[in-house]
């Protein structure tokens, strides 16, 4: 698919799996749902905008390998791994 932006948030979604087949994806706006396995993202290597506010993202550290990313909002997460992962950035 050509899609480069997707806004989804506040929907109730759970799973995020599909995303994953998304390649072209530039931005992708997740906020307000409950998801807790952020895996998929990790291969959209063309994100440079994630917005992940009020999420039930615990660990940024997977976000470490979307070495595009300009943008990143995280508010409102609880976050238990969070220092390590920002000074490799």
């Amino acid at each position: 698919t050509k899609l480069t932006m997707l806004s989804l948030g506040n929907n109730n979604i759970t799973n995020i799996k599909p995303l994953s087949e998304l390649k072209n994806l530039g931005s992708l706006s997740l906020y307000g749902n409950k998801i807790n396995d952020f895996s998929p993202i990790t291969t959209l290597s063309k994100l440079t905008s994630l917005s992940l506010n009020n999420t039930d993202l615990q660990d940024i550290s997977l976000l470490s390998n979307l070495t595009s990313l300009t943008y990143v909002t995280l508010g409102e997460i609880k976050i238990g791994k969070f220092i390590n992962t920002w000074v490799k950035w």
